[in-house]
């Protein structure tokens, strides 16, 4: 079964996570690295999001916005 929703308040933080299955890595090259950086770009500036920081490592990605 599938959690609630999330309730998205003005002025409230989010943690942001995704772990690949099985600790698997997530990015195979730099090349889909970069591009994964362009799609949180995209993504910041469409939903006007505030990046206070991210994190990526070979397995899993992690943010904190606002």
């Amino acid at each position: 079964m599938a959690r609630p929703l999330r309730i998205d308040r003005i002025g409230t933080w989010h943690h942001l996570t995704a772990r690949g299955i099985d600790r698997r890595r997530i990015y195979q090259d730099d090349r889909d690295r970069k591009r994964w950086l362009e799609l949180l770009a995209e993504t910041v500036e469409r939903h006007r999001w505030i990046l206070h920081g991210y994190a990526m490592m070979e397995n899993h990605y992690q943010g904190g916005r606002d």
